[in-house]
């Protein structure tokens, strides 16, 4: 500790003089107060008897002259501390460049059209190698340097930026499905529940309600609304009371709705498909029709159009004959779709 004790008063022979880089000096007990000596090494009767792990910590700052505040570099007695604290300043500023990354990749991931897929699969390519980059910065490095040696304290990836890089690439992975139960199907619905399960561990409750509305878009895009995904979205709103953004809220219920409609419309098409005692079974989609703003509209018997009529929603002429639909009109994608998620 500082005593403003006079130069000319102190034993220098049991406390030494430290001259600090700037040209103040103090003795060496006030200097290893300064610089927190018990955070590198063990203590005991006023005497250092061993090394401690160094842990990171956000609060530490660097240190600095007492009289000047001139920050200290290189001081022998202290080059343990003051190297870690370069190493925590290295480890803040990796982090910094992959938010810096992360934010490129959601700008990118916003500007790309669903068939751009050569710029989708680049974003790829960047999200895991920065993912990959988490796991290996400059601490890790030290500590594969050192052998694996204890003394060298590895901090975790910050759990957000993990969450978010994982975010990206599964809507990166979602925008490249083709089919159902393609590889980049089953890689979005992985990538998503494993930032959920982060999430979950580190209470991120926000970035978790975003993570399992994300999942569930995506099956819901290539499955149909099934009723299971409806267990998604209530743990989304069993934990409103954490999530302040009313939006994910809004969303969540939303989607919840759309899930029990679409499986109302699944059931009515489905009874109508059954009609004086006839199911027309594997042949549905052959007997649904839309007119040309889109209504759909069905065709019972072998499902071919024979008269013309008008549609009940919009007007428009609707059917054909001999079989031959008119030419404004088109088989239905609408139906055609929840036919097949059925």
């Amino acid at each position: 500790m500082i005593e403003f004790v006079p130069y000319k008063d102190c034993n220098i022979d049991r406390d030494p003089i430290l001259i600090l880089p700037c040209g103040h000096f103090y003795t060496m007990t006030t200097l290893d107060g300064v610089f927190d000596m018990s955070q590198a090494y063990v203590i005991s009767d006023e005497e250092y008897t061993g090394i401690k792990t160094i842990t990171r910590n956000d609060n530490i700052k660097p240190k600095c002259c007492p009289d000047c505040r001139t920050v200290v570099h290189s001081v022998a007695r202290y080059g343990r501390l003051l190297s870690f604290l370069r190493l925590q300043f290295l480890e803040r500023k990796h982090i910094m460049e992959i938010g810096r990354s992360l934010k490129a990749c959601a700008y990118k991931l916003s500007k790309v059209t669903s068939k751009d897929r050569k710029n989708f699969i680049r974003i790829e390519e960047t999200l895991l190698k920065i993912l990959k980059a988490m796991k290996e910065g400059p601490t890790q490095k030290v500590f594969e340097a050192c052998g694996g040696n204890e003394q060298v304290h590895v901090p975790c990836p910050p759990s957000k930026s993990v969450i978010q890089a994982l975010q990206l690439l599964g809507q990166t992975y979602a925008s490249l499905i083709e089919k159902v139960a393609d590889k980049y199907y089953q890689q979005s619905l992985s990538v998503f529940k494993e930032a959920i399960s982060i999430c979950d561990d580190t209470s991120s409750y926000r970035l978790g309600a975003e993570a399992r509305i994300s999942l569930v878009k995506v099956q819901i895009a290539w499955i149909g609304p099934e009723e299971h995904l409806v267990n998604l979205l209530d743990e989304v709103l069993t934990r409103s009371v954490y999530i302040s953004f009313e939006e994910i809220i809004e969303e969540a219920m939303k989607l919840k709705e759309h899930i029990k409609a679409g499986n109302n419309i699944k059931n009515v098409i489905e009874a109508m498909h059954v009609h004086d005692g006839y199911n027309y079974g594997g042949s549905w989609t052959d007997h649904w029709y839309e007119c040309p703003n889109g209504h759909p509209y069905f065709i019972g018997n072998c499902g071919g159009a024979m008269q013309t009529a008008k549609c009940m929603d919009c007007g428009e002429e609707i059917g054909g004959g001999n079989h031959h639909l008119l030419p404004t009109n088109k088989q239905s994608d609408i139906i055609r779709k929840v036919l097949d998620r059925s």
